[in-house]
């Protein structure tokens, strides 16, 4: 392959995805730099017309601004630090272009293990997040791969050390390596929240305030070790215990009136 400059990358990765947002509508043919597609076409076509809700990951203030500028709903997650400087680059972009993004507009995935003692409701999330400390063990070039990182996040990696996992911070802003955390250091990294029903609601709580709020939690109430009868009583008492709480915390916020850039 030709060498290609990051910033090429970039540019690609921004037609990626307003690639998958067209081929939703209709029959897209896309010649680009790093590759030519063809008949690009989903079938059967998306029910809902132009598209279907559209939701993006991120790690990053710049997909954030991304985001906003598409009307997507953008999501992070295992991650306070990363969280915070992308909602807010969201709202500031929204803002810029005259709309207000809501609750509605961000979501945050963490593991998530609830127990009736405290100690049961972090046994279970120590043994699910387990999934956390292996996925990230992976062969180097797939860590970040050129154009999947803005210019910005790789100048930030290389501050912290070049390191694995050096977005991921605790509340005080030291390094967490996901890779051997313990379970109280995943706690303070928002990567999990455990204990009682009351601790996980008020857990939730406090990291929605944090970031200025978040209308969607992704749960992650299974994984790694955790055992199936763990995994049915960890989900049914979230679902009896938490969830009613967080919807009165949380009400369903009214559709954002937001309009993408066309």
């Amino acid at each position: 392959m030709p060498k290609v400059s990051i910033s090429v990358w970039e540019s690609n990765r921004r037609k990626a995805g307003e690639l998958a947002r067209r081929a939703l509508q209709a029959t897209q043919n896309d010649p680009g730099v790093l590759a030519n597609d063809r008949n690009v076409n989903i079938w059967p076509r998306p029910y809902q017309q132009p598209t279907p809700p559209v939701w993006m990951t991120g790690l990053s203030p710049e997909t954030g601004r991304m985001a906003a500028e598409r009307g997507h709903v953008v999501g992070t997650l295992l991650s306070l630090s990363a969280a915070g400087p992308m909602f807010d680059a969201y709202r500031k972009r929204a803002q810029e272009l005259g709309w207000t993004a809501g609750p509605d507009r961000f979501a945050y995935a963490a593991v998530v293990g609830v127990g009736t003692t405290r100690e049961e409701g972090l046994r279970r999330a120590n043994l699910a997040a387990d999934y956390v400390r292996t996925s990230v063990v992976v062969a180097e070039a797939f860590t970040n791969p050129p154009g999947y990182n803005s210019l910005a996040a790789n100048i930030a990696m290389l501050k912290s050390g070049g390191k694995r996992g050096g977005f991921v911070r605790d509340r005080h802003g030291n390094p967490v390596d996901q890779r051997t955390a313990t379970i109280e250091q995943l706690l303070e990294s928002g990567t999990c929240f455990a204990g009682t029903p009351d601790d996980v609601y008020n857990q939730i709580k406090a990291l929605s305030d944090s970031v200025g709020g978040f209308g969607n939690l992704l749960m992650f109430g299974q994984g790694g070790f955790l055992d199936h009868a763990d995994t049915v009583a960890n989900i049914t008492l979230f679902a009896k215990e938490v969830l009613p709480r967080l919807r009165e915390l949380s009400p369903e916020s009214k559709k954002t009136a937001a309009v993408a850039a066309q």
